[in-house]
């Protein structure tokens, strides 16, 4: 895995860890909510965003990285939506494959986490338990574990 990448996982992993949920104050629990939504939220854009940029790096000439790299400094809001147009742009066959990994929980997680964050950041009600985010961050891990595989190792992790 890209070194960027791992460090960065093992950070939000860190945040994540039981013992630091499991010992928050009542009082606190829907703001970390919210802040665990953004954090995973975060992740889910600096990982598409730098598995995309080395494969950029890997693969292109200085015009076609200088243009590719412009276009993913841009990338905001990774939804589904948004990460399917992205790999679709590079891949018609990762598409497929990408689709066919996330049908289902691991879509809706990268969904969840994205709604909650802009309902967290517009200042919106959640309703979503911590016990719902950590779920859903580590369906979101897997996700970007396949992409990882896939776009740079060129095989697809189950």
């Amino acid at each position: 895995m890209l070194r960027d990448l791992h460090d960065e996982a093992q950070r939000v992993n860190y945040i994540f860890h039981t013992d630091h949920i499991s010992s928050v104050n009542e009082f606190l629990i829907p703001h970390w909510t919210k802040y665990l939504s953004i954090v995973s939220a975060g992740f889910i854009e600096f990982s598409v965003r730098v598995i995309f940029q080395e494969y950029v790096r890997r693969n292109s000439n200085a015009n076609v990285y200088n243009y590719a790299m412009s276009q993913l400094k841009g990338l905001q809001n990774p939804n589904p939506q948004r990460i399917e147009s992205l790999v679709a742009a590079f891949n018609q066959d990762w598409l497929r494959a990408l689709n066919e990994y996330w049908d289902g929980e691991r879509r809706d997680a990268v969904a969840s986490i994205m709604n909650n964050r802009n309902n967290a950041a517009h200042g919106r009600h959640m309703g979503t338990s911590i016990g719902q985010i950590v779920r859903y961050h580590q369906k979101v891990t897997e996700v970007i574990t396949f992409l990882h595989d896939l776009v740079l190792d060129n095989r697809p992790s189950n």
